[in-house]
């Protein structure tokens, strides 16, 4: 997991209603209904959110805690329609205490995984696959569909791993990159494992990759990796990544064909899975 700093995450409480409201003028959907799209809920209303009390259980693992991050994660589930709260407690007795107030959803980070548990159907879900799903959803509304078109996956660890697999179901084909050749070679072998003659290629070459592909998910925590003379006017990028790996002159040229922000999709995602849908764990020893 990419591990956030405070200037990632402060800022996200007092801008959701803005942030969702770009998500609606670029993809057509609000977060909520991204996030009902990925788990193939079609019905929004349909998954329960103001029974499902959630707790934020802030974590001192590792790093430590991120000053901002459990109160942006509570902020975007209240946001969502879930009553959420942040324990009084860290760590084991953060658990323990969401556990006795009821809590249905449990989320919680250190420098490895950020999950949230649903404590009725003992139920884990993974950010990293949650994210790179739901990037992949958004793409496929800001390219309306992608059924016989071919999207450039840019970093082959977990995020990467679930944006490709969500392509694939959606009928793209694929071109993976990662600046280490073996990781993108080990996804293609998994991703034939999982399905049926998926259309997969991998290029060992970033320059040659961008040049060949219009749609990009930049699953990669590279800074400057795509520049303006990588975009054209199809070109359109959605990044999970933190930080994206955009210039600023290519962040200018794509406008609104630019799709990133630093946690609210992927808790919204997660949110939606731990209420209605799991998704594949993500794969031993992946980064």
């Amino acid at each position: 997991m990419t591990r956030l700093t405070s200037q990632n995450v402060i800022p996200i409480a007092r801008n959701l209603e803005t942030h969702d409201r770009r998500l609606r003028e670029k993809t057509g959907l609000s977060m909520w209904q991204l996030a009902c799209r990925t788990i193939s809920q079609q019905n929004p209303e349909a998954l329960p959110r103001s029974s499902l009390k959630t707790a934020v259980i802030p974590v001192n693992a590792g790093l430590g805690v991120i000053e901002g991050f459990a109160g942006a994660v509570a902020a975007i589930a209240r946001h969502l329609g879930f009553p959420a709260f942040i324990t009084g407690s860290s760590d084991v007795a953060g658990f323990a205490e969401a556990l006795e107030r009821k809590a249905v959803l449990l989320l919680m980070a250190d420098d490895q995984r950020f999950i949230a548990y649903n404590s009725r159907l003992a139920r884990t879900i993974d950010n990293a696959a949650a994210t790179g799903a739901i990037f992949a959803v958004s793409l496929e509304q800001m390219a309306g569909g992608l059924k016989g078109k071919e999207t450039l996956v840019i970093g082959c660890g977990r995020v990467g791993e679930s944006a490709a697999r969500q392509l694939i179901k959606s009928g793209s084909g694929v071109v993976l990159y990662d600046i280490d050749a073996r990781r993108s070679k080990g996804l293609k072998r998994r991703l034939q494992a999982a399905f049926p003659c998926p259309p997969l290629a991998v290029e060992c070459s970033l320059a040659r990759a961008l040049a060949r592909c219009r749609l990009i998910i930049d699953a990669c925590p590279a800074p400057g990796i795509i520049d303006r003379q990588h975009v054209g006017e199809q070109t359109i990028v959605v990044s999970p990544g933190v930080p994206h790996g955009l210039t600023p002159a290519a962040r200018q040229a794509l406008g609104g064909r630019f799709l990133h922000d630093s946690l609210e999709l992927g808790v919204a995602a997660m949110l939606a899975a731990a209420a209605g849908h799991s998704f594949p764990a993500p794969q031993p020893g992946e980064s």
